[in-house]
């Protein structure tokens, strides 16, 4: 059916591109041109935002695993100079925290919607960041919201995090009530999203580790292994957490992984 003082269409052909389409779409109904034209400025909006952000650099995103106390949080504040994560000895990271340079620190919260009404991400104030991530700190976000918080995203002005995005995982093996539980939702975000997994070990690696290793490989990351606090093991003791765990866990994840010896107390070694 004709719109009333329409044309008869135009014999369609292909388009080879937006000049040929941007010719040929208003052609098809006269009347509809002006509406015609408004979609090909829209598509071609959207198409110059995709060629922009193919063109940004994209982050690496790495993830650190680990068992409760092998000292990720502190590893990061290591890496990066700067103590941007609470660390303690008792189970300190409550969530998944994702780490991006900014220029000015900033921090966003995200519950998964219970009862948010779709809302998603939420910027908060850095020092609610600090109380929410850190499990030993009453939070008050945690307290007044019926949502189930998740994540973080934070940008914090560090060089080293320049085209990095590092994420910040609970220890699964942790003993506080539903510390499990979200450290099993924050790893699998994070291997869902991490081109690489750091999994962070303090002795010889547990069967903990080697499951959590077979799920990484999964996922299909690739896979480092770091001995933090190596520097309270003698050579003989390094050599045989070394040839334990990367005998473990290249049957687990088909080849021997990387291997690194730190100690994040002392920064790098």
């Amino acid at each position: 059916m004709l719109l009333e003082g329409a044309a008869m269409p135009a014999k369609p052909v292909p388009a080879n591109s937006w000049n040929e389409f941007a010719q040929f779409c208003p052609q098809v109904y006269p009347a509809l041109r002006p509406a015609c034209q408004e979609l090909i400025r829209h598509v071609r909006d959207l198409d110059r935002a995709a060629a922009r952000r193919s063109r940004r650099p994209a982050r690496l995103r790495v993830a650190f695993v680990g068992r409760f106390k092998t000292g990720k949080s502190r590893l990061i504040n290591a890496l990066l100079g700067h103590s941007v994560l609470p660390s303690d000895t008792d189970e300190c990271t409550a969530h998944l925290v994702m780490l991006y340079h900014r220029k000015q620190p900033r921090a966003f919260q995200w519950f998964s919607p219970v009862a948010s009404r779709g809302k998603s991400w939420t910027r908060i104030w850095f020092d609610d960041f600090l109380a929410s991530v850190d499990a030993t700190r009453p939070s008050r976000t945690r307290a007044a919201s019926p949502d189930v918080l998740e994540r973080f995203l934070v940008g914090v002005p560090c060089e080293p995090l320049k085209g990095l995005c590092l994420m910040d995982t609970p220890g699964y093996d942790g003993t506080n009530a539903g510390s499990r539980a979200r450290a099993d939702e924050a790893i699998k975000h994070a291997a869902r999203w991490a081109e690489v997994c750091v999994l962070v070990l303090s002795g010889p690696p547990t069967h903990d580790d080697v499951a959590v290793a077979a799920r990484l490989r999964r996922h299909g990351s690739a896979l480092a292994v770091v001995l933090n606090k190596s520097d309270k093991f003698d050579d003989e003791q390094l050599d045989d957490v070394r040839r334990c765990a990367l005998g473990d866990l290249a049957d687990v994840h088909g080849r021997p992984p990387s291997w690194f010896l730190v100690s994040a107390s002392a920064f790098l070694t």
